[in-house]
């Protein structure tokens, strides 16, 4: 499972430290932004560290993604923290892009120069939060899909941010959001209006992400993916885990999206025809035919006019191929899955 997005990860060093902090700044003098140093009031020193992915010039560096790194000293212990988006800080704040197994590596290589230790030492590294997720790049009109992920086997709903583009679904320790990435990139300034309204237009980018705020706190987490080690060599298990979370989501499928779809295209009396065909399919046509018999006993014509209008409607309307909403959910998910065992 290579999906890895914010991540906390560190180690702990007693006596000696691998990592000598001076070197890592004089050594990427270009790249390393210091953001405070020391502490008086403690007995140990801390240093907290920007890591840039390239130069960036002065202006530019507030747009870019970066690594934190904060290093404390104690007497006898050093104690080595790094934060933030591995996937931002390597592809760029604005990308869509998930990793891929040989970028992971690539990603943990420059990392392990710039820290000045091993690729080995690095992937000790004990993983304290982690997020693991995956965009997939939609038709524009299954945005509607956000409105249809209503609960959660396990976790407890959260909320849903007013424009419709989030959903949040927390447990113990762990938690699943569900966002239109797009849309978040627009809310927080990354992209323009222009850019935000060209691109979705066409396309809808479904960001699902399963956050691991407490690794210990998880029992998968803390049995399988202690260490950067562990989740590189655990991969598929990891992303079985991740799939069988997202299949725990409940999909609504009080009417279908392709169904939904369709509407944008139709006359009043179309809508007056698909609607009263919803409402037949809701009551089920036996109960109808019931209601119609009970209200029209006197007049054969008139009911069996009534009736054949109703079946006319559900030829018309009902007899097609249609993918439910939680169809298409899983579908989606699978389809990562079928990647890797291909």
């Amino acid at each position: 499972m290579e999906k890895i997005d914010n991540i906390r990860i560190g180690n702990d060093f007693y006596n000696t430290c691998p990592i000598n902090i001076e070197e890592l700044i004089k050594n990427n003098s270009k790249r390393v932004v210091i953001k405070s140093y020391n502490n008086p009031n403690v007995n140990h020193t801390s240093t907290v560290l920007k890591i840039y992915k390239s130069n960036y010039s002065k202006e530019k560096r507030d747009k870019q993604a970066y690594l934190r790194l904060e290093f404390l000293h104690f007497k006898t212990l050093f104690r080595v923290r790094i934060t933030n988006s591995l996937r931002k800080w390597y592809y760029g704040v604005n990308s869509t892009q998930d990793f891929n197994s040989n970028d992971l590596l690539d990603c943990f290589n420059l990392i392990s120069q710039t820290l000045g230790i091993h690729l080995k030492e690095l992937l000790g590294f004990k993983i304290y939060r982690i997020e693991l997720g995956i965009t997939f790049k939609l038709d524009a009109n299954y945005k509607l899909l956000l409105q249809k992920l209503s609960g959660h086997r396990d976790f407890k709903k959260y909320g849903q941010f007013d424009n419709c583009s989030s959903v949040y679904f927390n447990g113990e320790n762990i938690g699943i959001i569900c966002y239109d990435f797009l849309q978040k990139m627009y809310d927080n300034n990354q992209i323009s209006k222009y850019v935000y309204n060209k691109v979705s237009e066409k396309h809808f980018f479904l960001r699902l992400e399963l956050k691991i705020n407490k690794r210990s706190g998880v029992k998968f987490a803390n049995e399988l993916m202690q260490t950067l080690e562990d989740l590189l060599e655990n991969s598929n298990y990891v992303l079985n885990y991740w799939v069988s979370q997202m299949l725990n989501i409940d999909v609504s499928d009080d009417i279908s999206i392709e169904e939904i779809i369709k509407l944008k295209d139709l006359t009043p009396k179309d809508f007056l025809e698909f609607t009263s065909c919803k409402y037949l399919e809701h009551i089920s046509t036996q109960k109808m035919n019931a209601y119609i018999d009970l209200a029209i006993s006197n007049n054969p014509k008139k009911k069996y006019a009534i009736k054949s209008t109703f079946k006319k409607n559900l030829e018309k309307w009902c007899v097609h191929n249609k993918t439910s909403n939680k169809e298409f959910f899983e579908n989606l998910i699978l389809s990562k899955q079928k990647l890797i065992a291909n």
